[in-house]
């Protein structure tokens, strides 16, 4: 019995070790903030590169190595195209104000963040992803996540983007567009506007310093146990 008690908590012990060896957690990696100039919107293509700040979060730099500070001289650039034509949906009222269409394109393309020097801080490249608002507002959003279908993978010159998993996600947001949104046969009126955008994603988490002393422990006993059946 008590062999029986002993090999169940080895193997319990073991167990545990190699699922804490395998986590995962949700992090913002980083946000931008244009601070002059504009992108644009014309016959289904966003383009443009505005100066602004971007920081990585503190989640970013304990877990991928990000680094600290804020890069006051970044730049952003975006370069997308629609793969789609637009689609116009009638929202209920309630709790929507009667009339209200919400307006969504199909876009591909990437999103980059260089500092000053032209280092690659961060870029993001998607597909089916969407560009979206209301009929008649005054912002638009860029965004992807792959719980939704999209395509998104992240690269840097910077920090570990090996570490990131799905599901990742993106939203760049413009506002306040101009003139206000609206339909031009399959795509949205051309139309301006400055920007801020943020980056998410899971990233894998190494394990504690004691859970790998957990691991070892689990390793150890089955190699005891192993040796004492073969004597």
């Amino acid at each position: 019995m008590f062999n029986k008690l002993k090999t169940g908590l080895m193997l319990g012990l073991f167990t545990a070790a190699v699922s804490a060896t395998a986590q995962a957690a949700p992090i913002q990696i980083g946000s931008f903030t244009s601070a002059s100039g504009f992108y644009s919107y014309n016959n289904g293509s966003l383009t443009g590169t505005t100066p602004g700040a971007f920081d990585f979060s503190p989640e970013a730099e304990a877990l991928l190595g990000a680094p600290a500070g804020t890069f006051l001289n970044a730049t952003l650039t975006v370069n997308a195209t629609a793969t789609g034509s637009i689609t116009s949906t009638p929202l209920p009222s309630p709790p929507f104000p009667a009339g209200t269409i919400f307006l969504q394109q199909e876009f591909a393309g990437y999103i980059e963040i260089r500092d000053s020097g032209g280092a690659l801080l961060l870029r993001t490249d998607f597909s089916d992803s969407n560009l979206s608002g209301l009929q008649g507002g005054d912002t638009a959003l860029l965004s992807g996540a792959t719980q939704t279908g999209a395509s998104i993978s992240y690269s840097s010159a910077v920090l570990n983007t090996a570490l990131l998993i799905d599901p990742q996600a993106f939203q760049f947001i413009l506002t306040p567009t101009n003139p206000v949104l609206s339909v031009n046969g399959p795509n949205f009126t051309n139309f301006t506007a400055p920007d801020s955008a943020n980056f998410s994603s899971d990233v894998t988490v190494a394990p504690e310093p004691g859970l790998l002393a957990l691991f070892g422990l689990g390793l150890t006993a089955v190699g005891t146990m192993v040796r004492r059946r073969r004597a």
